[in-house]
């Protein structure tokens, strides 16, 4: 675990993921489905961005790319086609 961090001590990882203690994150890993990827992945895009990782270039496409994701899932949770293509 980085920063060294107590099996007991809440930690919050890429700014916004918040586990209670190493066992939470180790029952997290273990039941990582591709929502939860999915949102790991943007989130860990939107922290790298906040530090600067991305040119602009970079950080437009990046942003695209979630955008596109998120949209096509919202429709296929809506149940709703995709006519964009």
């Amino acid at each position: 675990m980085e920063n060294n961090q107590t099996k007991n001590t809440p930690f919050q990882m890429l700014g916004s993921l918040q586990f209670t203690s190493e066992e939470h994150l180790e029952l997290f890993l273990q039941t990582l489905d591709s929502n939860s990827s999915l949102y790991c992945l943007v989130e860990a895009v939107k922290f790298c961005n906040s530090r600067g990782a991305f040119t602009l270039g970079e950080a437009e496409l990046l942003a695209k790319c979630i955008r596109t994701i998120s949209k096509e899932k919202q429709n296929i949770e809506d149940g709703t086609p995709d006519t964009t293509r």
